[in-house]
């Protein structure tokens, strides 16, 4: 064994050790379990993926990774980019994408997109900037804040950034929703999505809860994905879906987890790179929830969670981000490829 080796072997034997002493609230900071418990074990059921035959087209390519996708009630569809900034794609057949909204800098990294009072918001790395729908600017909230995550609960937008939740009001303002964790830890949002009556937070902790509408200071409760039954093996969330009664989490490489507030279900999949789940690349439709993956393609994944397929043509493929209208899902790949497919050829 190498001295390197040998040094990781005993670092982690140590505080293996360690963490055993730890009052259960502090393992909320580890991304993957290391005290023995009995969901964690190999017995937790993975759902194989079998290649489906539907294929889906490809309609535009736009320069560099898609990483959010926002179709609209006119049959256009906005396209954001990683460092490449925002698209909008007409349905017009033969249409081209063309870059609006005029972002510079770290607003050109984009993370989310949503429609909120009459105007397009663009969650960026500088902040929600604020589009009219000729693609105008309009103004920013959370200015300053890189966006990991955008979700409208009554009227009003919560803006998901690594110093906790904004909430942008009808006036034009924000301000801070100060809510935190059981210990009064800030969370680091990596996703939001808004289920029944509750705002439903992904963070690299696992899943947080606070009521919705949210009210200023709120206390979250934890959800810490890798103590289910059965557990996951990671706490790092990257996308959120609404799904029954709570939320399908997607995490870095432990495939999708069911998660309410009396439940936890971790279900991997077989296929070991599946189970890295792309930021925000979790849509909902009837029948199920599309999940876009790091290198094992578009996988559907049926409401009983029993079924999983890969749609047919991206096996391999890195696909960065997932939406849904009504029946129509559009996807986008790591090389700025966006396809459509019609969601019932799947489910």
């Amino acid at each position: 064994m190498s001295r390197r080796r040998a040094r990781i072997a005993f670092a982690a034997a140590v505080a293996a050790l360690a963490v055993t002493a730890l009052p259960l609230k502090r393992l909320r900071y580890l991304a993957m379990p290391v005290v023995h418990d009995p969901s964690t074990s190999s017995s937790i059921p993975c759902m194989t993926v079998d290649d489906d035959e539907a294929r889906a087209a490809e309609r535009a390519r736009v320069p560099g990774r898609v990483s959010a996708l926002l179709p609209r009630a006119d049959g256009s569809l906005l396209i954001g980019t990683f460092d490449h900034g925002l698209w909008r794609l007409d349905r017009a057949a033969g249409s081209v994408p063309v870059e609006i909204g005029a972002l510079d800098g770290r607003e050109r990294f984009i993370d989310a997109l949503a429609e909120w009072r009459g105007h397009v918001v663009a969650g960026t790395h500088r902040g929600a900037i604020l589009l009219s729908a000729d693609g105008a600017r309009a103004g920013v909230l959370a200015a300053g804040q890189a966006v990991s995550s955008l979700a409208v609960t009554d009227g009003e937008l919560l803006i998901g950034t690594a110093h906790g939740i904004w909430r942008g009001d009808g006036g034009g303002g924000d301000t801070p929703l100060g809510e935190r964790g059981p210990d009064g830890e800030t969370l680091r949002v990596t996703a939001l999505a808004v289920a029944r009556d509750r705002v439903f937070i992904g963070t690299p902790d696992g899943v947080y809860t606070i009521a919705a509408p949210p009210a200023a200071g709120a206390v979250a409760v934890w959800h810490p994905l890798v103590f289910g039954s059965p557990g996951a093996s990671s706490n790092v969330v990257t996308a959120l879906a609404p799904f029954g009664d709570g939320v399908l989490a997607g995490t870095d490489d432990g495939g999708t987890v069911f998660v309410s507030m009396s439940a936890i279900a971790a279900r991997p999949f077989a296929d070991a790179r599946a189970n890295d789940v792309n930021p925000g690349a979790l849509a909902r439709v009837a029948g199920g929830v599309f999940v876009g993956t790091e290198g094992a393609g578009l996988i559907a994944v049926d409401d009983a969670r029993r079924h999983a397929r890969r749609l047919g043509g991206t096996a391999g493929a890195r696909i960065s981000a997932v939406s849904a209208a009504a029946s129509q899902l559009w996807f986008g790949s790591e090389e700025g490829a966006l396809y459509t497919v019609a969601a019932s050829r799947i489910f």
